[in-house]
């Protein structure tokens, strides 16, 4: 699930793998994120705001090059009814 959530955020939720859901994430923790539909091989750092089982959910803000096209894609995503 990715989606714009203010001017400048957007939030990315996602399952967690099995056998990372095998581990506990606690808010304040990274994790390392790619998204394919931007780039196959950028891999970025994001603190994770929650880690309940099984997902984890990320809120990403527009401040660079990078996190301004992700904010830009779930923009595009909510625009065309995906997630």
């Amino acid at each position: 699930l990715i989606k714009k959530v203010g001017s400048r955020t957007a939030k990315v939720r996602f399952e967690k793998p099995f056998l990372v859901a095998l581990r506990k994430h606690n808010p304040g923790q990274y994790v390392f994120v790619n998204f394919p539909e931007l780039s196959r091989t950028e891999w970025h750092p994001y603190s994770i705001a929650s880690g309940d089982e099984p997902f984890i959910d990320l809120y990403i803000r527009a401040l660079g090059d990078h996190t301004q096209k992700v904010v830009k894609h779930a923009e595009e995503c909510n625009a065309h009814g995906k997630q």
